[in-house]
């Protein structure tokens, strides 16, 4: 039996199918799931899920969510994904990182910011999946 991968959005199930490897960016680091792999449940983070297919991966940015192995089967729920731009170099992404990085780093100081900051950690980690999303794509 192979490992049958469904990641579901509130509005669509994205992906439903049997890639030979999943790489899951979880709240502690990425995760590998391959077939056979022990029943499990994780918080994902910001970051960027690859699938393996033919020997390719196929990357997307999830905002965050959990997942759950088990009996060859991945379910993984996010509240919202998006799909590697075609229109975004790596070196655009890089530098929209590094604004990211100095913005979260002028704010780091200050502890009465607390949503700002939030929202700055998000602008960060989402930007640096955006840089690691084009590197998979160049890689393939």
């Amino acid at each position: 039996m192979s490992l049958q991968v469904e990641l579901i959005t509130p509005e669509a199930v994205v992906w439903s199918d049997n890639p030979d490897q999943v790489i899951l960016p979880g709240k502690t680091g990425n995760l590998g799931i391959l077939q056979d792999h022990a029943s499990l449940v994780t918080v994902l983070d910001v970051g960027v899920v690859k699938k393996r297919i033919n020997k390719k991966w196929v990357p997307l940015i999830l905002f965050d969510g959990f997942a759950q192995v088990w009996d060859n089967k991945l379910i993984i729920v996010v509240s919202a994904l998006e799909e590697v731009s075609s229109d975004l170099t790596i070196q655009e992404a890089r530098e929209n990182a590094s604004i990211a990085r100095e913005k979260l780093d002028s704010l780091k100081p200050s502890t009465k910011k607390s949503k700002e900051l939030d929202a700055a950690v998000f602008d960060f980690k989402l930007a640096k999946a955006r840089v690691n999303a084009l590197k998979v794509l160049a890689s393939n």
